[in-house]
C-alpha cells in the first residue's frame, strides 16, 4: 500500500485503520459495537473459515485496545462481549 509524502518525509505511518474506526463510530454516535461488527463495517476480512482472518481479528482487537488505552474510544464489557463507542459518547 502506498504512503503519503508527509508519511515518507516524517518517517511515521498514520494508522489508517484507527481513522476508519473513528469515522465509523462517530457516524453512529447512538450505538456501541462489538469488534466483529466494527471490522465488518470497515471492510476487515473476518471470515473465520480462512486462516488469515484469525490474524485480522487479532490485529483489530489490538488496535481497538490501543485506542481504548489512549483514550480515543470507550469500551464496556456487557456479559461476555466488549462494546466500543467513540470517546465523545458517554457510557452509563
Amino acid at each position: 500500500m502506498p504512503i503519503s509524502e508527509d508519511e515518507f518525509k516524517s518517517g511515521k505511518l498514520k494508522n489508517r485503520t484507527e481513522d476508519e474506526i473513528l469515522r465509523f463510530l462517530r457516524r453512529h454516535p447512538d450505538f456501541a459495537y462489538k469488534a466483529d461488527e466494527i471490522g465488518e463495517a470497515i471492510g476487515y476480512n473476518l471470515d473465520f473459515e480462512n486462516i488469515p482472518s484469525f490474524f485480522y481479528a487479532a490485529d483489530l482487537s489490538y488496535i481497538l485496545n490501543s485506542m481504548f488505552l489512549s483514550g480515543k474510544i470507550s469500551k464496556k464489557q456487557i456479559r461476555m462481549d466488549c462494546y466500543y463507542m467513540a470517546k465523545s459518547n458517554k457510557l452509563k
